[in-house]
Parts: C-alpha cells; sequence; structure tokens
C-alpha cells in the first residue's frame, strides 16, 4: 500500500513501531462492536419503537426532556401575566401603548360567561403612570360599566415623561385587584 514510504526507526530506548495494514490483523485487535460489525452487520441495525428507552443514554435524554417540559410548564403557569384580572366573572385586560409624547391607556372588560350575567357592573380604575425612577408621575381615575353581552373599553392618555409601566387598582362590586403592564413603543 505505501511502497515509496521508509520504515520508521525508533529513537533508542524505545521499543520498534509496528503497523498494522493486513486487515485480518487489524480486525484481531479492533474492539468488539467493531468485530461484531464485521461479523454480522445486520445485527447493528437502529433501535426501533418502545426498545429506545431501554439503553442508558436514551434514559438520560428521556428525563432531562421530560424535566425541561415540566420546568417549563410549571414556570408558564405560576408566571402569569399582570396585565389580565377576573372579578366575579368579569375579565379586565390592560394595555399601555406609546405613540409620539403620550401613553395611551386601555382597560377592556367582558364577561367570562355573557350568558349568566344578569345586569351591568360599574368598576373604578385608579390609574397611575409609573416612571423610570418608579415614583408616580401622574394619576388618572376612570369609571366604567361592563355589559354582558359586549366587550367595552374605557381609555385615556398621559404625557410621557419616561414612563415605563402602568399600574392599575381596579374596584369592582366591593373587590379591589391590581394590574400592571408595561408600555409597547
Amino acid at each position: 500500500m505505501f511502497e515509496d514510504v521508509e520504515e520508521i526507526k525508533p529513537a533508542e530506548g524505545n521499543e520498534e513501531l509496528h503497523f498494522y495494514y493486513n486487515r485480518e490483523e487489524r480486525l484481531a485487535r479492533a474492539p468488539r462492536k467493531v468485530q461484531q460489525y464485521y461479523e454480522n452487520p445486520a445485527s447493528m441495525q437502529p433501535v426501533r419503537g418502545i426498545k429506545i428507552f431501554f439503553t442508558k443514554q436514551n434514559r438520560f435524554i428521556l428525563f432531562a426532556l421530560i424535566f425541561f417540559v415540566g420546568f417549563t410548564w410549571i414556570y408558564s403557569g405560576l408566571n402569569r401575566s399582570r396585565n389580565q384580572v377576573a372579578i366575579d366573572g368579569i375579565v379586565y385586560d390592560l394595555s399601555a401603548f406609546s405613540y409620539e409624547d403620550e401613553v395611551y391607556i386601555t382597560i377592556r372588560s367582558h364577561f367570562k360567561a355573557p350568558d349568566k350575567a344578569d345586569r351591568p357592573t360599574a368598576f373604578t380604575a385608579n390609574v397611575f403612570a409609573i416612571n423610570s425612577d418608579n415614583q408616580i408621575q401622574e394619576k388618572v381615575v376612570l369609571d366604567g360599566l361592563a355589559e354582558p353581552a359586549t366587550e367595552q373599553s374605557v381609555r385615556t392618555k398621559v404625557r410621557d415623561f419616561d414612563i415605563k409601566r402602568i399600574d392599575v387598582i381596579l374596584d369592582s362590586n366591593g373587590q379591589s385587584k391590581d394590574l400592571s403592564s408595561f408600555i409597547t413603543r
């Protein structure tokens, strides 16, 4: 195979190097898996079906995947957004966006089950514009009415003096809940 290559002479004190170019000698000194493959290539077919989970490496990957999916599911369940709240079957959504020099704030209300609602419900929203120093920049009081058949919206705007989020204290049917939303720019 390498006719033009001269034999390598070992350094003094080391044993002579020996190269195995013969296929039989090479296979005889190969690891057991390599020998099994050359004896019967059909025995090395990939594992399919439920048997895939019986190898140690695949079990480790399966458990890691289950852990990751479970952690993601728990994290998303515990870390719900604070811009939506429900009071007595009425869902309130808070959104805020900035346009030019003003922040537009919208509070939407709708019933979870409009067929079970019997009367309109009044609510009061105390809106606080929080600036980058976590100080209240501006306060606005909004009154609204949640009607059973339709989605209602209450809107206002405030001047944008580095406002980073909007906090709302919502009072409805004697209950009070907090809403918060970052401003979409």
